[in-house]
């Protein structure tokens, strides 16, 4: 956490004056926020937390978006989820992290994507009418990034 104290300025601080320096220090916190960020989302590609790390260089994004470096990033990301659900191959690894998510195993003991899960293995079909709805898309799409739902005509395992 930052200390700072305004005994550095001799003169007195006026508005102007002030509003110079808050403008600054918003600025350094900006850069510092996009910074943790970008070294969060880093961490969780490694870890291969990719539904994570997608979310984390999508934040970057939106407060940067001419950003290079989380576009990358995101791309690379979006590459390796792609990648697994084509080949139908994930992880363990990945998998068993994404299984220790607390926020996927709400998604996964919610009753209501339990059926909607079950009714899209049966009817493949349904999975468009699904992602028609924003809530059950957004958790369905969770878990592809996750690697825990697998779709496409790809193999399974």
């Amino acid at each position: 956490m930052f200390f700072f104290s305004f005994s550095f300025y001799s003169k007195k601080l006026d508005s102007h004056n002030l509003y110079y320096f808050l403008l600054f220090f918003l600025i350094l916190y900006s850069l510092f926020f996009i910074l943790i960020l970008f070294s969060r989302a880093t961490c969780e590609y490694f870890t291969k937390s990719y539904h994570k790390a997608l979310a984390s260089y999508q934040k970057i994004l939106e407060i940067e978006p001419d950003n290079k470096d989380a576009q990358a990033g995101l791309n690379r990301v979006v590459r390796i989820i792609e990648g697994n659900m084509q080949s139908g191959n994930v992880d363990p690894e990945q998998r068993a992290r994404a299984m220790a998510d607390p926020e996927i195993k709400a998604i996964l003991e919610d009753p209501y994507m339990q059926s909607v899960l079950r009714e899209m293995q049966t009817d493949p079909a349904a999975f468009q009418g699904y992602m028609k709805q924003p809530d059950v898309a957004a958790k369905i799409n969770k878990l592809i990034q996750s690697g825990i739902l697998q779709v496409g005509s790809g193999p399974r395992k």
